[in-house]
């Protein structure tokens, strides 16, 4: 099934790479894009889309694939993605440099597969520590500091790495603010 790009507004016929409108976009850090747009139907409920990184290298190594969808541990919210942003982190990641990111994060290939650290989304569900949020609240904010995986239709972080969303702005205005 082809996907639909968000940010040139033309069919890809091969749904597991970006269009290269959406390349130059990624390099240029311009957008931030509805995760839905990117996604297939997904009627399993223990697997989810996401944006997958498994070796350094040009946007055209990132493949659209079904992975299995995370659970929240005791101290973790999880999150349903409506919005994420991309930033200088996600190209460095992408790309492995400088050399210091594969220090970081894998010398040969990265061993964060699913990019993204700016979010905005829904309230899914709740570990049994947390006390700040519960099903349904909009939230966004910065994961990278516990595991990045904005780049996909759910995500679990710490519930210190996001806030409320103001009821006033959309998903895609916390993106764009961040």
């Amino acid at each position: 099934m082809p996907t639909e790009c968000p940010q040139s507004q033309t069919n890809n016929p091969d749904d597991s790479k970006f269009c290269k409108e959406c390349a130059t976009a990624l390099y240029m850090n311009e957008f931030a894009f509805p995760i839905k747009n990117l996604s297939v139907r997904n009627d399993k409920e223990d697997t989810m889309k996401a944006i997958v990184c498994t070796k350094y290298g040009p946007p055209d190594v990132l493949q659209l694939k079904e992975v299995a969808k995370p659970t929240p541990k005791d101290n973790e919210i999880l999150v349903k993605v409506h919005a994420a942003s991309v930033n200088d982190w996600d190209w460095g990641l992408l790309r492995g440099t400088p050399f210091v990111n594969r220090l970081m994060f894998g010398i040969l290939k990265p061993r964060t597969w699913i990019l993204g650290c700016d979010i905005a989304g829904r309230v899914e569900a709740v570990g049994r520590n947390v006390k700040q949020f519960q099903p349904g609240d909009e939230v966004f904010g910065d994961i990278s500091g516990c595991g990045w995986g904005g780049f996909a239709e759910y995500v679990c972080a710490r519930e210190n790495a996001l806030v409320l969303k103001p009821v006033s702005m959309t998903f895609r205005e916390n993106q764009e603010n961040e």
